[in-house]
């Protein structure tokens, strides 16, 4: 008889190597799995801890121009509601104004914390006039270049009729002449005074006058480059004699001088330079004012508020790193526009021109002038 050959399937064992292989790879993944939750317990554990801030809390005081500290103030209650940590610090950032001759008198010879209050972490004036002379005169206490936070070009105020004749026609290496000489006054159209009668304020808040000087000195040297120690010597005896003809402001304020020329109650006062977001303060809510903004051809003086961080035994570490912090927050688009909607200028919109402030743009901007060329001139301003 013959064989039948079978149908039945012929089962076969599975293969040890495949086994072996399932093995490794369900272990991999079950190494995997813990550690990614152990990563992420390190990492809630990490977050805890910074939390917990635990070295402690930190204030981080910077002292301010005046016309930054309202906005600044609010910038800085956002950032302390983010609640920032830094090298385990939590941070409290603390906003306030001073008069930029205090500061300086206070940062070169010893800050009295008793009259003063804690010693600041930052100085953000409202020009690098300040700078220039901080370093000049305590260079230990600033740490670093100061950078520019945001800007405001010095222009003239005026009042309407002589503001429209002088208007494309006045540079700024012609105010001497045209504050001692009627016949200047007369060529460009200005019949009506025998002075420019420019006031050059010296008190508190007058960062313009400072500017303006050195506007003249780059006018009158015609340098396109900053200026230089030589340049601020030849440029002296122009900007004394716009100093010693300069009509008295009776509190020394570039605020008053304004004032007096929009209402016309300045007497010989018929212009005064200003910080153009100052201007804009001034006459935003007033608009009885009589007077409108002026810039002389050349290159146009800025007012350019450094962050000058500052150094010392009282500046630790937590709150160096702070002002940096502190500072990009401040630079968000956000943040930003706060300031730009005040009238400074930046990277997002201006507001709307005004009678008095058109926020023309500035094709010309003055380079910063060296340390010597800065304190120079400053010290024409601001004798000793």
């Amino acid at each position: 008889m013959g064989r039948h050959r079978t149908t039945e399937p012929v089962r076969r064992g599975v293969s040890g190597r495949v086994w072996i292989a399932l093995l490794a790879l369900i272990v991999v993944i079950i190494l995997v799995v813990v550690w990614v939750i152990l990563g992420k317990r390190i990492d809630n554990q990490g977050d805890a801890a910074a939390r917990e801030c635990v070295s402690g809390d930190s204030t981080v005081t910077i002292v301010t121009d005046v016309s930054l500290a309202s906005p600044l103030n609010a910038i800085a209650q956002s950032f302390n509601q983010t609640h920032p940590v830094v090298r385990d610090h939590c941070i409290t950032v603390s906003i306030r104004p001073i008069d930029p001759q205090t500061a300086l008198q206070e940062l070169a010879s010893g800050w009295d914390e008793a009259s003063m209050g804690p010693f600041p972490s930052a100085w953000i004036p409202a020009s690098s006039v300040w700078s220039s002379r901080l370093t000049a005169a305590a260079p230990t206490v600033v740490d670093g270049a100061p950078e520019s936070l945001v800007t405001s070009p010095v222009v003239l105020a005026m009042r309407g009729e002589d503001a429209a004749a002088a208007a494309g026609r006045i540079s700024w290496a012609d105010l001497p002449a045209l504050q001692s000489d009627r016949a200047a006054l007369r060529r460009v159209g200005m019949t009506g005074r025998s002075s420019l009668g420019l006031a050059m304020p010296a008190g508190a808040g007058t960062d313009a006058t400072v500017l303006a000087a050195e506007g003249i000195a780059a006018g009158v040297t015609g340098t396109r480059a900053p200026l230089t120690r030589t340049d601020a010597t030849r440029a002296t005896p122009g900007v004394r004699t716009v100093l010693e003809r300069a009509p008295t402001v009776a509190d020394g304020t570039t605020s008053s001088a304004v004032l007096a020329v929009g209402r016309r109650a300045g007497g010989e006062i018929g212009a005064v330079p200003v910080i153009e977001q100052q201007l804009f303060s001034l006459t935003g809510a007033n608009t009885s004012l009589d007077v409108t903004e002026v810039v002389p051809r050349g290159a146009t003086p800025i007012a350019d508020f450094p962050v000058i961080r500052l150094s010392g035994s009282q500046v630790t570490d937590d709150k160096a790193d702070a002002i940096g912090s502190f500072v990009s927050f401040v630079r968000t688009r956000e943040q930003m526009s706060i300031l730009t909607g005040l009238g400074f200028r930046g990277p997002t919109p201006l507001p709307a021109a005004t009678r008095a402030v058109g926020f023309s743009a500035i094709s010309d901007p003055m380079p910063t002038p060296t340390t010597e060329a800065a304190v120079s001139l400053s010290d024409l301003v601001y004798p000793h």
